[in-house]
């Protein structure tokens, strides 16, 4: 099984690692398991996918056309 760090996870979703640690930690979701020694979150694929599932992360979608006013 892959588990992933949170600056991994959160250079594919193209966010801030901060971003992505207070919408987790928001949400409550907890780790899988911690790096032995430097104690680093890990969290597997299957919680990876809840993540991005959850927080519907991606790029903005904008419907709306913009009007400048002159």
């Amino acid at each position: 099984m892959k588990y992933y760090l949170v600056s991994e996870m959160a250079e594919m979703l193209g966010i801030t690692t901060q971003a992505l640690r207070q919408r987790i930690k928001k949400r409550g979701i907890k780790p899988e398991k911690k790096h032995d020694i430097l104690g680093w979150d890990m969290f597997s694929e299957k919680q990876f996918e809840k993540i991005v599932e959850e927080l519907k992360i991606g790029r903005p979608k904008f419907n709306k056309k913009k009007r400048i006013k002159k």
